[in-house]
Order: structure tokens, then C-alpha cells, then sequence
């Protein structure tokens, strides 16, 4: 059966001796754990009315009964919103009640798992750090703690048997606890820390012997308080001065202003002591200077000691700390890259602002929570999280794709580090992303114009890399044969879907063979091969795009054909020699291009083809700048629209099958000599070797020309200034 909570004592003279003055929590429950009563302190705490029938929680219930069964005081620890209190639990002989006297520890055990956070690195903590199994098994010990005598056995595999007393008590209480041992006449504390989702305990000891051994001197000096420079008092557990020695009195604010009582900041520690008989130490300022104050209950007796010492000097060592802690995270909280840490478990413990905003969730700590809760859908962070916790080295990872809490989608760079501790295992990881999203877009744009490569280099130069320059390039033109009629056979929405398939197909030869897409100019493609970066194999990767080029247009005519539509035929068009190369444009819009006289040349070379009707035409420059070989025969002389000059013009033919150009290679040795004997004004000759390729490729353009200029010229005999250029400007 239940009990209404009673937050009043009425007229129950037992009730009287609980304080509810105390501004800690303060219970009396039976032997069931139910409330009888609770001061105002444990009903703010623990959220108690009335009107509200309840019991205590059930880890403190459970402590309750343990204590019932033994009859002997315990401590217990139990959370209650976002604070933590621990319960002396304290069964009342011949009585059918236990009181409970709690205290808020909430910044007392934050502040102890900063203690804890500086022991990553045990093997180079001077102090003793162990690691115990709940089974007592020995998991670890540093170099600090096989040092000391008597602490493990010989083998270093066991524990002195004080300690695993401690350790089989901590496992069963679940809870923080201090032991000190005396081993070969020095005394240890240790700090016995349960961690009870690894199921081990962590004890992080130090010698205390000097400590002690100074605290008997204040002890014996406490006989003749006078004589300690120190402020030594010993007052009742209500603040009331018994005694105060002569640096008490003459400390200021320590005392009330007749002296009789002490100060209201300490009162309150040593009523609290008192009750409990702890010792506590807590600081109290006096003007510059920091005293830290020991209050000690004695055994038996209604009074305590209290014992200060000056540590303004280390108090100031402890800011000095704190500075240099706060500069680091303002650094951190600076940095655009996002930082978040974990610990071994894979838990937060620290983030920036930079990673909270790019979570999408920047007023949110986040510390403490699990990252598979966070970024969990993200397999391959979680995967190489694992890994980072069982090996040895930092990882960097370049262009992967995380998913934040919202859903929205990021290309990041992660760069990860451990932290380890001194047996080497992980004892928690660094991870540093950076948001390449904006550049990743950026990067979409340019490789729509150039290969990932190009693109790769211009992303790790600065902008002069684009700035006006001259360089010898490689400049290639394609155009659809028939276009204009062909538009015009068609509709809009089937020649956009030709073009769209036509051009993704050639694009893609001149990005495999390290050009630059300069533009589209209606069916027209200009590629440019040497800009923004040269190579020596510039030209001859414009002449294997050119190919290629022709190459991949069976398939998809073939694939046209099919479909009931008309083939489509190209021409292609290279010059090679220097240029003007940059970003060219107005100020609302600019354009990497190349412009020069060779641009314009390569451009009338291209429609050339539809003179001789050729497929591929170079002019001499490149011609003598391939590297490798290929089928390629002297077309003509010929002056361009445009240009004054006369170019030499050859054709490529590596494209070509026998079905396509049945008896090439002997077509092009006989179209050699009669082109010979024709420059040389030799006309029957050169007529007899032209009309020989013709027997052998009857639908050879070139040969068809050639032959019929020299019956013209047998005709009727060219004039003396004769040069043999074709003058295509008209």
C-alpha cells in the first residue's frame, strides 16, 4: 500500500530532527521504500506533491533494502532530470524507518570525469592507473603501477588484497569510490571508477604520503593552533566558533564581525559534515588570496576542525589552465572544418560549431549521444570509425557523400586521428570533415567542358591558370554534313534528341583523349587540345579524337538506322601553332577560349572536307608534329578563305575498313605519285597514276579531282605563273 508523501513534519516528534532547513535533499522512507517524508529540498528534486502517492526510485530502492538487510549505512547515486544526487542511506535501529541524506553531485562528478579524461595516457601518468575486470581479473596496468611495491603480485597478474576488496565493493555499488592503501610505507589514494557497459573498473591512484603525513603535522600542530601560520578554528556544526587561532581571526570575512561565527559560505559544508562524518575540502576566497579549507568531523565529539592553507598560487595555475583550455576550444569554435570527438564507445564528447551547422542542428551539443543515432545511416563513417578504434594510423578519406540528421545530402573530406592510450589500444578518435559540396558543384560545371583530370590540376592552381596566355595548341572543328536539310526534314524536339545523343557521344572521345570542349557552335563542336595545360602529346591526342570521332559514328548511325531514321555524316578540321588562350568574355559572362589565326584556319580546313569529300583533314603543322604512325596521304595546296598563306592539307585515314576503302594503302602510294608528276606539270603521267587509283577505289573524291584537273590541263596548258595552289577564298 501506498503512502501520500508528507512534506510537512506536523506534530511527529520524530520528524522534528530532520532538518528541513537543510537545503539539501533530506528522506525518511520504511522498510518498503516508501516516503514517510521529504523536505523541501528532495521535493523540488524529486518532482514530489502531495497529492502524488508515490515510492523512491528504483535504484534507491533497491540500495534501501540492501541496507534494511544488512543493517548498515550505504550510498547510493541516482539521477533526476538532467542532475545527479548521492544518498546516504542510514537505517535507524529499533525503528521501522531509514533516513536518507542526499546531496547534489551532479558538478562534482562532472568534474571528475575531466580527471578521468587525463588519463588517455597512462604509461606517461606518473601515477598508478589500473584496469580491473568486475571478476577482479587484471586488464592493464601502467608502468606508475607495476613501479610500486606490493601493488601487484611478482607476475604483475594480481592484485594486493585491500585493493580487491575495493574493486568487488565498487562493482557491487555500482559507484564512484576513494580507497587508500598503505604499501612499503607509502600511502595511496585510488579512485575507483565502475564502468558498467565495458565491465571493467578504472582506478587512478596517486601517492598521497607527503599529503598525509603533512596532514598528521597540521593534526599535531592543531594541539598548539597559535603556533600554525595556517587559520585553524574548530566550531559546532551550526557555523558557531569555538576557537579560532590567531591567522583565523586576522583573516578577513573568515569570521562574523564579533568573531563568533564563520563565515556563511563555509557554515553550510560543515553542518553538512557534521551530519555525515566526511571530511570535505572547499574553497574560500579573502580579498587576493585563495584558502583551501579541510573540515573534519571528530569521532564522537559535536564539533569539527578546520584546517586551511593558502593555494592562491595554485588556483592560479588552475585558470592559467582552464585559459589555455577555453583558447583552444575558441580556436576550434573558429575553424570552418567541422570537429567532432568521440570516445571508445563511439560516443560524442566534444563538436564545434562548424560541424553542429553542417548536422543542420547548430544549438544542439550533441555530447554524449551515440554516433550511429547522428550519422548512423552513413555505413562507410561507421565502418572506418571501427577500424580508427582498432588501428594504428590517421586515415584521410576524399569526396564521400554523408547524410546529416535532416537528410541533406554533403560531399565532405574526412581526415581521422586517434587518441591512445599507453597499452596502445584506442582510446577515442578526432574527426575532422570538410564540406567540399560548393566545390564539388563547382567541379560539375568544369567537367562539362573538360576532363576530371584537367579539371583535378585547374582546382589546385589559383586563377592565373585561366589568365590570357600564349601557347601552342591543337585546335579541331566538327560539323554535320547536310544539317541545315536535315533540320528541316525534322522537328525541333527530334533534332534537339539527335544532337543531345550526337554530342554526349563525341564529347566524350575528346574528354578520353585530354581535351577541352570550347564550345558548341550550332552542330559545330570545337575542342581544344594543349589549353589550359600542354603536353607532347597534344596534337597527336587531337588526331586520335578525330578518329575515334569517326569510329564512333557507325554505331550510332547503325543505332539510327534501325529506328528508321538517316544516317548522319561529319566533317573534322585541325591546325596546330600558337594561340591567345583565357577567359574571354564581358563581365556578366566569361568563357575559357582560344582565338588566333590557327582557330580561324582549323575552321575553314573543316569545310575543306566538302570539297575533296574527305572525313579528316590536317593541315601541315600538325601533319609533321604526330608522334605515331598513321595512314595518311597529301591532299592539296590550297589557300583558305581568310588566309593569304597556303597551307599544305593531308588526309587521315586510319578510321577507314577495306569495305569502306577497299585497296587503301595502294590508293594512297599511286595518289602519291600522280600528285608528284601533277606538280611537276607532268600531266599524262600523273593522269595515268590517277586513273590506276581509280580502277582500284572507283569512289575515291580526291583521285576523281586530281584526274580530271589533268585532262583539263592536257586540254589546255595552265599559264607560266602556274604554282599549283588551289585558291579555295572565292
Amino acid at each position: 500500500m501506498d503512502h501520500n508523501v508528507n512534506v510537512t513534519r506536523g506534530s511527529d516528534p520524530e520528524l522534528l530532527t530532520l532538518p528541513e532547513e537543510n537545503p539539501n535533499p533530506t528522506l525518511r522512507v520504511d522498510h518498503k521504500a516508501r516516503i514517510l517524508y521529504a523536505n523541501s529540498a528532495a521535493a523540488r528534486a524529486m518532482g514530489l506533491t502531495t497529492e502524488k502517492t508515490c515510492s523512491l526510485p528504483d535504484d534507491l530502492a533497491r540500495v534501501v533494502r540492501q541496507s534494511v538487510k544488512t543493517g548498515g549505512p550505504l550510498t547510493a547515486q541516482t539521477n533526476s532530470g538532467t542532475r545527479t544526487y548521492v544518498f546516504s542511506i542510514v537505517p535507524i535501529n529499533g525503528k521501522s524507518y531509514v533516513n536518507l541524506y542526499g546531496h547534489d553531485a551532479t558538478d562534482a562528478i562532472a568534474a571528475q570525469r575531466q580527471v578521468l579524461d587525463l588519463a588517455r595516457f597512462p604509461d606517461e601518468n606518473p601515477n598508478p592507473v589500473l584496469r580491473i575486470g568486475f571478476d577482479g581479473t587484471l586488464l592493464f596496468a601502467n608502468k606508475g603501477a607495476k613501479a610500486i611495491k606490493g601493488l601487484l603480485s611478482e607476475g604483475g597478474h594480481q592484485l594486493a588484497a585491500d585493493l580487491g576488496s575495493a574493486i568487488a565493493e565498487t562493482h557491487a555499488a555500482n559507484e564512484y569510490r576513494m580507497v587508500e592503501l598503505v604499501l612499503h610505507g607509502r600511502r595511496f589514494a585510488f579512485s575507483m571508477t565502475p564502468i558498467e557497459t565495458a565491465g571493467y573498473i578504472n582506478a587512478y591512484g596517486r601517492d598521497i604520503t607527503e599529503q598525509w603525513q603533512a596532514q598528521q603535522r597540521a593534526n599535531d600542530l592543531a594541539k598548539f593552533p597559535d603556533e600554525n601560520p595556517n587559520p585553524v578554528l574548530r566550531v559546532e556544526a551550526d557555523g558557531m566558533t569555538l576557537y579560532a587561532n590567531r591567522p583565523a581571526e586576522q583573516l578577513p570575512g573568515l569570521l562574523n564581525h564579533d568573531g563568533t561565527r564563520l563565515a556563511e559560505a563555509l557554515i553550510t559544508a560543515a553542518a553538512v559534515r557534521a551530519h555525515r562524518e566526511e571530511i570535505c575540502v572547499t574553497d574560500f576566497v579573502s580579498g587576493k588570496r585563495t584558502f583551501a579549507m579541510t573540515i573534519m568531523p571528530v569521532s564522537g565529539e559535536s564539533y569539527l576542525n578546520v584546517y586551511g592553507r593558502d593555494v592562491t598560487k595554485e588556483r592560479q595555475a588552475q585558470n592559467d589552465m582552464l585559459q589555455i583550455k577555453r583558447f583552444n576550444e575558441d580556436v576550434l569554435n573558429t575553424l570552418t572544418n567541422g570537429i567532432m570527438t568521440l570516445d571508445s564507445q563511439q560516443h560524442v564528447t566534444s563538436t564545434n560549431p562548424a560541424i553542429r551547422s553542417f548536422l543542420g542542428v547548430p544549438d544542439r551539443s550533441f555530447e554524449g549521444e551515440a554516433l550511429a543515432a547522428i550519422l548512423g545511416s552513413n555505413k562507410w563513417l561507421m565502418e572506418l570509425v571501427q577500424e580508427g578504434l582498432q588501428g594504428n594510423e590517421a586515415r584521410i578519406v576524399v569526396d564521400k557523400e554523408l547524410v546529416s540528421l535532416d537528410g541533406t545530402r554533403h560531399s565532405v573530406n574526412l581526415t581521422m586521428a586517434t587518441f591512445r592510450e599507453g597499452s596502445g589500444s584506442s582510446s577515442g578518435l578526432i574527426l575532422a570533415l570538410e564540406d567540399i559540396s560548393r566545390e564539388k558543384r563547382v567541379k560539375g560545371t568544369m567537367v562539362r567542358f573538360m576532363s576530371d583530370k584537367v579539371v583535378e590540376r585547374l582546382l589546385n592552381l589559383d586563377e592565373s591558370a585561366l589568365a590570357g596566355t600564349s601557347q601552342e595548341v591543337s585546335v579541331l572543328f566538327s560539323d554535320i554534313r547536310g544539317f541545315t536539310g536535315l533540320s528541316e526534314r525534322l522537328g525541333a524536339q527530334e533534332m534537339v534528341q539527335i544532337l543531345n545523343a550526337y554530342f554526349s557521344a563525341m564529347v566524350d572521345v575528346v574528354f578520353d583523349n585530354g581535351g577541352t570542349l570550347d564550345k558548341f557552335i550550332g552542330d559545330a563542336i570545337m575542342a581544344v587540345f594543349g589549353a589550359p595545360f600542354q603536353s607532347i602529346d597534344d596534337t597527336e591526342n587531337s588526331v586520335t579524337t578525330a578518329v575515334e570521332m569517326l569510329r564512333r559514328l557507325r554505331p550510332f548511325n547503325a543505332a539510327r538506322k534501325l529506328e528508321g531514321f538517316q544516317s548522319i555524316d561529319i566533317g573534322i578540321g585541325i591546325d596546330t601553332g600558337p594561340v591567345i588562350a583565357g577567359t574571354i568574355g564581358s563581365s556578366r559572362r566569361m568563357d575559357y577560349t582560344v582565338i588566333g589565326e590557327h582557330v580561324n584556319r582549323a575552321s575553314r580546313i573543316e569545310g575543306v572536307n566538302k570539297v575533296y569529300g574527305t572525313h579528316i583533314l590536317v593541315s601541315e603543322h600538325t601533319h609533321e608534329k604526330l608522334i605515331n604512325e598513321h595512314i595518311t596521304r597529301e591532299i592539296d595546296l590550297v589557300r583558305v578563305a581568310g588566309v593569304n598563306l597556303p597551307v599544305r592539307i593531308f588526309e587521315i585515314l586510319d578510321y577507314h575498313t577495306e569495305e569502306s576503302f577497299p585497296h587503301m594503302k595502294k590508293v594512297v602510294e599511286v595518289f602519291a605519285e600522280g600528285l608528284d608528276a601533277y606538280r611537276n606539270q607532268h600531266w599524262g603521267g600523273a593522269a595515268a597514276a590517277f586513273a590506276e587509283g581509280m580502277k582500284l577505289n572507283p569512289n575515291d573524291r580526291p583521285t576523281q579531282i586530281f584526274l580530271s584537273r589533268c585532262w583539263n590541263y592536257m586540254a589546255r596548258k595552265p599559264d607560266k605563273a602556274w604554282s599549283g595552289v588551289t585558291d579555295l577564298q572565292k
